[in-house]
């Protein structure tokens, strides 16, 4: 009867020693996969955001190109009104000339 009683104290004693055991490994690894979760998400925001401070890189180049299209075009229109008052005195000369 002793090694009944000895085996019914160590029993439970033993299960709950490996459960404990099995969800210390277990929590390593949760960790462990967290921890890679964490940095996947860490990297995919880095390359994120260099991809955002390209696109500003480019939209700022892009936005200079503007500004220089605008002013060439500004110059053009003037450009093109002095020539039409020149066409038309030409043609205002030409008319009482004949």
């Amino acid at each position: 009867m002793k090694m009944l009683e000895i085996l019914a104290i160590c029993s439970p004693v033993a299960s709950i020693l490996f459960a404990f055991i099995a969800f210390k490994r277990n929590q390593k690894y949760d960790d462990s996969a967290t921890a890679r979760e964490m940095g996947t998400l860490l990297t995919d925001i880095g390359y994120i955001k260099s991809q955002m401070d390209t696109l500003n890189r480019k939209f700022e180049h892009q936005d200079e190109r503007y500004t220089a299209l605008i002013e060439r075009l500004s110059i053009v229109e003037q450009s093109a009104k002095t020539a039409h008052r020149r066409i038309d005195i030409i043609t205002n000369e030409s008319a009482k000339g004949e």
